[in-house]
């Protein structure tokens, strides 16, 4: 029932279901959460006449907030601050600040460019690593500032990519592998952990193969089944709705925005 109202958040955050195959559904949740309530503010931001620089001004405060929350909470536990939608929806904001700053041209191709865009870009990737080998020594850094800058660390990498124009970015995110299981990533993510439970008694190699190739098979019938069915749908009724953004997509390089649109998809 958690799973399929997008609350499993919470329901991890207050110890209310074990989170043994379907814990990875909490990050599904706060996605579907933020997609259902950040519209209808931003909707309401832009009939009160807002400019790009207001909007993300209010959205930037937005995500100072919540990533306070763990200064904020009394005492909190770490399953509450870490699965709570009032926390981790800064990482979204961030997202949405990327995405106003990158559409409304604020940041341009001489921008990405610059020294001291590159420096910061290597600090970010420099840091993203670190982040990967030695998250779970340090909790109580993560939660007040080391996951907050990792949404800014990795917003650096979107943009820089976004410009991609040739060399090996461009032939990374535009190889026909990664397309594909970029395309298919909301299935593959879907599926993996339970699919991995399934099979976790097998040894580590095997379990990789097989695990990996049952995922890989669920998620191409999910694709096909799924979200081609449900993107039609998309497509039907939000035909001339959309208006043009304010920087045209090709800015992006063709594989890129190819590659990026089956994760939009998702």
């Amino acid at each position: 029932a958690f799973g399929f109202s997008y609350a499993y958040n919470w329901a991890l955050a207050f110890d209310l279901v074990d989170p043994v195959s379907f814990g990875h559904l909490w990050s599904l949740a706060v996605e579907e959460q933020y997609y259902l309530l950040w519209p209808g503010l931003l909707v309401i931001l832009l009939r009160l006449g807002l400019s790009l620089r207001g909007l993300v001004l209010v959205t930037a405060l937005l995500a100072v907030a919540s990533a306070s929350v763990p200064m904020l909470l009394d005492d909190p536990s770490w399953r509450r601050v870490y699965y709570g939608s009032d926390y981790r929806v800064h990482g979204l904001l961030i997202g949405s600040i990327t995405g106003m700053l990158f559409s409304g041209g604020v940041v341009r191709r001489e921008h990405i460019g610059h020294p001291i865009f590159r420096a910061m870009l290597a600090v970010a990737v420099a840091y993203i690593g670190a982040l990967m080998l030695f998250s779970t020594t340090k909790p109580a850094f993560l939660f007040l500032w080391g996951i907050p800058a990792l949404g800014v660390a990795g917003s650096l990498v979107v943009l820089a990519c976004a410009f991609a124009d040739g060399g090996w970015p461009v032939r990374v995110l535009g190889n026909r592998v990664v397309t594909y299981l970029g395309q298919r990533s909301y299935a593959i993510y879907l599926w993996h952990l339970p699919i991995g439970q399934w099979f976790r008694y097998l040894d580590a190699p095997q379990q990789l193969l097989v695990a990996g190739a049952v995922t890989l098979l669920a998620a191409e019938l999910s694709h096909r089944l799924v979200e081609r069915p449900a993107l039609s749908l998309k497509g039907r009724f939000g035909r001339g709705r959309a208006r043009a953004p304010a920087v045209a997509p090709a800015v992006m390089a063709p594989p890129v925005i190819e590659a990026a649109r089956g994760e939009a998809a998702a």
